[in-house]
Parts: structure tokens; sequence; C-alpha cells
């Protein structure tokens, strides 16, 4: 029905309606429907309600022509629109329905004059418990705003709308200028602000755990709620279809709260929200604790980074180990709950190994290896040779040791020896020094003969061939004073 036929008709039956009002020809209406048109809903809570405009055009026009059930397209003598006076200057125009009280709203529906939408642009849409009627600007600030219209093109004359909120009146309020103007259209006014409603339904929820229609559903499991729209996370059972609370204590993984319906905070995960995760770079999962992106802080590892370090490690993910003596380290800082390291570690956190000849505990002790370090726990030297010491780590001072019997009677050999070499050496260091002296000595004397002449009768003997005794004589007295350095030498 409608405009575009764009409105549903609600027959018993599927049966056609009006194309023009929605009233079915069959006579019935679908149910939970109800009204002239078949179009008031169950939870309509504007209908036959009283209503008010700032302005009346015709008596036919009135502001409960909105909210009467029927469906038209008009506001001829026979239709059922409703019409503010388009005449003078009106810069601003209202319609406000009284609900009878405060009631919970879900949806305002608007039916507008189908072909003067313009009229419609701009418009306003508020939810109040004080009547526009007494001061609109006073009323209008303290109001809330569930809609405002802008534009850029002219507003469809069917609205449906969300306003959850609860209230007394709810307003349709316009003005001229409006804050966004339609653009080339012939009728639009910049001075006055008309309002024509066909049609205003103010739809509310159904009671807590109740759904459908017409309220005679109940909420399905996991629901609870007006319009059975909110979701309770029981770990064993359902939960109260009004309250939402768990029939039997406890929520799910990542919910808490008396309903279960609120989620787990940053870092928090599992069961009540009970455990914590401790992700470096992010939060977690809140059902399973794993991290959204890798990586726990100090002192915390696993997938979920609540297991704290054990066996002497610790750091961002436990990858650093400490190496205390007696205890266990600080998963954060590494610090040992009790002081001391282990054989081959210094520093607060024992994390230091031994360097520069160090060993043992909180590298206290010193190797003196000759040509090498030590290992940091024992000491030995990696290459073996001590300076200086002894033992495996080069760590002992050597003591003098006191000779024995057999080291005594090495020691008076070895003397012996010694006392032996010494008297042959000084022997044949005054051999040569004789024979030295004494090549000299002849050097000496053979120089003084050559010196000397030699008479004429001796020279005379030595060439007389056949005279064999003075041959003898000369052969036995000038070999004396001949010396012979190898003769000599030889002897």
């Amino acid at each position: 029905m409608g405009l575009s036929c764009s409105l549903r008709c609600h027959c018993d039956g599927g049966v056609a309606c009006n194309i023009d009002t929605g009233a079915c020809l069959g006579g019935r209406c679908q149910s939970g429907w109800s009204g002239h048109s078949c179009f008031v809903g169950p939870r309509d809570l504007a209908y036959g309600k009283p209503a008010k405009q700032s302005t009346v055009y015709v008596n036919y026009t009135e502001p409960a022509k909105a909210v009467d059930g029927v469906i038209t397209k008009d506001v001829v003598p026979h239709g059922s629109c409703t019409h503010t006076d388009p005449h003078g200057i009106h810069p601003e125009a209202w319609w406000e329905v009284d609900l009878g009280g405060v009631k919970q709203i879900r949806t305002i529906n608007i039916v507008y004059r189908q072909m003067y939408t313009f009229r419609m642009s701009g418009f306003y849409l508020y939810v109040s418990n004080s009547s526009i009627a007494h001061n609109i600007h006073q009323v209008l600030r303290t109001a809330h705003l569930c809609y405002h219209d802008h534009g850029p093109g002219l507003p469809s004359y069917i609205q449906s709308l969300s306003c959850p909120v609860s209230g007394r009146y709810v307003i349709f309020y316009n003005k001229r200028p409006a804050d966004y103007e339609p653009q080339n259209v012939r009728y639009y006014n910049k001075t006055t602000a008309v309002i024509e409603l066909c049609e205003v339904q103010v739809l509310g929820g159904c009671p807590p755990g109740r759904k459908g229609i017409s309220c005679d559903q109940v909420c399905d499991a996991g629901t609870f709620g007006l319009d059975c729209t909110q979701t309770c996370h029981c770990a064993t059972s359902d939960c109260n279809k009004q309250t939402g609370v768990c029939t039997t204590t406890g929520c799910s993984a990542g919910w808490r709260g008396t309903s279960c319906d609120q989620a787990c905070t940053y870092h928090k995960f599992g069961l009540d929200c009970t455990q914590t995760c401790h992700c470096a770079n992010s939060d977690c999962d809140r059902r399973t604790g794993v991290c959204n992106v890798h990586g726990c802080t100090e002192g915390w590892r696993g997938d979920t980074c609540s297991q704290a370090c054990t066996n002497q490690t610790f750091g961002r993910d436990c990858t650093q180990t400490c190496n205390c003596a007696s205890s266990d380290c600080d998963g954060r800082t590494g610090v040992c709950d009790v002081r001391g390291c282990t054989e081959g570690w210094k520093g607060r956190t024992c994390s230091q190994a031994c360097t520069n000849h160090t060993f043992g505990r909180d590298c206290t002790q010193t190797c003196q290896c000759a040509n090498s370090d030590c290992d940091g726990r024992t000491g030995v030297c990696k290459v073996p040779g001590c300076l200086g010491w002894i033992g495996n780590s080069c760590s002992q001072v050597q003591k003098p040791t006191v000779p024995t019997t057999n080291h005594l009677s090495e020691v008076s050999n070895n003397n012996d020896v010694t006392t032996g070499y010494a008297v042959v050496g000084s022997i044949l260091a005054i051999s040569l020094g004789c024979n030295i002296g004494f090549i000299i000595h002849c050097l000496r004397m053979r120089s003084r003969e050559i010196q000397t002449p030699t008479p004429s009768t001796e020279l005379h003997t030595y060439h007389i061939p056949d005279n064999d005794s003075k041959y003898e004589e000369l052969n036995s007295t000038k070999t004396d004073h001949t010396c012979n350095i190898y003769d000599t030498i030889g002897r």
C-alpha cells in the first residue's frame, strides 16, 4: 500500500488490502496487528494518545491524525495526516505526543506526506520528559536528540529510527531556514516551517525476558533482558531471562559479573576473568589468555604468559639464566633470593661468567695459568702450564723442599766432577802459558844470533866434506844454539 506500494499490509491469511489506507479487504488483521489499516503493532505506545502541534491548518489536519492508526497519503478531507499552518511566517513548527508516562522506547516509525518531503528537510526528532508546549527552547536543550536530518538530498517519507531511551514525550521539530536546505526545490519555503505527519509509531520493547511482535515468546537460551537483546555467558547453566543472573554460579571463560555479561578487562582471562596474562606487547584473548602479539613481560612465560619463571630463569619469556648458589632468583630482575653465585659466575644476577683468570663461587679465586685463561668453575687451565704456581688450577704456592741423603750424594758427586774439571783446566792453562813463554824466548835468541857475525873458521869447517870429526863437532855444538819451534813443541 501507499506511494509506490512501499508499505506492507498486515492482513490475516495474506489477503489484499486497500492500496491507499491499508485496510484489509477481508476485515481481519494479522495476529498482533490492529487498527483501521492493520498498522498498529502490539507495542505501539503512541496509538490513540493525546497529541499537540504548534499550529493547525484546517480542522481535518489536527495532530491526532498522526496517531489514529490510519495510513493515508494525503491531507484531503478523508485523509489522515496532520498539517501545520503554511501561511504567514512561522520559522519554527513542532508536533508532540504524550505517552501518558515515562516509557521505555526502542524505535520510532514515521510516515510523512508522500509528495512533500522537501518540507521535512532538516527535521529533528526528540524524546523528553517535558512538553514542548511549555517552553520550546528550554525543553529542547534538555531533551534527548534521537535524530537530525542533515541532507544532502531529500529525506525518505518513511523513517524507522532507533531511539533506545526512556521518556514521556516524543517531539517532531523543524525550523526555517533549515540547517541543510534542499537545492533547486520549487516549493521550498525559507521562512516558514511546515509539518505534515501521516502516522507516528512509538514502539516500546517487550518486558524483560520476552520477545516477538506480541511479546509472547520467552528469550532463547543465553539471552535475557528487554527484547532478549542481552547475552549471558554462564559456565554450566542458563540465566534468569529477566535479570541475566546465572542459575548456577560461575561465568564461562572470558566473562564476569553477576549476569556474566561483562567481558574480561585488560590482561584478564579465563573463568570469571580470574587469571592474568602478562603480555609484553598487547592484550590477550579473554577466553584462552593467548597474547594477541607474542611476547611475555619480565618474569613470565608460556602461550598465555601466565607461568612464572622457575629453575633459575628470569627476564622476558624467562630466556635468561641466573646461577645462584643456594636459592632461585627473582623472575623479573634475576637477583638471587639468597646472595651468592655458583662456581663460574658473578654479578647481581649471577649471569656474568668469570673472566681474567678468575674462577669459583662469585669468581673470587685466581688461577695463574701461563698460556691461557682457566675454566670458570674448576679453575683448570685451558692450556696446561703455570706461572710460578702449581696445581691443576695453578692456584697453589710452590713450597721449598728439604734435600734428602741421596740428593746430598748426588750433589757431592756433582761437586767432585766440577772440581776435576777445574784442575784439568788449570793445568792446561799453565802449560799453555809456559810454552808460549818458551817460544818467545827462543825467538829472541834467534834474533840475537842473526845479528852476531860468525867466525870464518867455523864457516870453513862447514864446507870440509871429508873431515868427519869437524862435522861431528859442528853438528853437536851448533845444534844446541838452534831452536826448532816445532821440535820444542813436540817435546
